[in-house]
């Protein structure tokens, strides 16, 4: 019973402190506008910036020739996008088929495949082994307690 107490009472500890934390949080929250434009407290969206107040409307800005093409040049003037070609890493010798290519990549990298996968493996056989070690515990408890209550009996 008095573990159940001692739970209980640190649970509701945690709650009041997550309960702080959030108030504090709220006393940093940033101003929020409301729908005349004005700060308020109430609902609305988050003012991140300031209010634009000036009588000019937004003009696109013009880029000049210089700078280098985007996608939407490509598509509005319906040219074919300039093909790239992806060269071979150099420590490969070129006269290798693609396939031989990514059977040399699959061999370079497999040690670190191995490594990444015999982590996890660790991982979980740690996961499972607490598991396993907290379920074996409790059994063996509560066969010692049918034992005890049997030979008192």
């Amino acid at each position: 019973m008095t573990e159940h107490t001692n739970g209980l009472s640190e649970v509701l500890q945690r709650i009041n402190a997550l309960k702080r934390q959030s108030q504090v949080h709220d006393e940093h929250a940033m101003p929020v506008v409301d729908d005349s434009g004005h700060a308020g407290e109430t609902g609305g969206i988050p003012r991140l910036t300031e209010l634009y107040e000036g009588e000019l409307p937004l003009a696109p800005v013009a880029m000049p020739a210089s700078e280098p093409p985007v996608l939407n040049d490509f598509v509005e003037s319906g040219e074919a996008l300039p093909a790239v070609d992806i060269e071979p890493p150099p420590d490969l010798p070129p006269e290798l088929t693609a396939e031989e290519r990514s059977e040399a990549l699959l061999a370079e990298m497999m040690p670190l495949i191995e490594a990444a996968a015999r982590k996890a493996v660790l991982q979980e056989l740690a996961a499972v082994e607490y598991s396993l070690t907290t379920l074996v515990e409790q059994e063996i408890v509560k066969s010692l307690k049918e034992k005890l209550k049997s030979g008192l009996s």
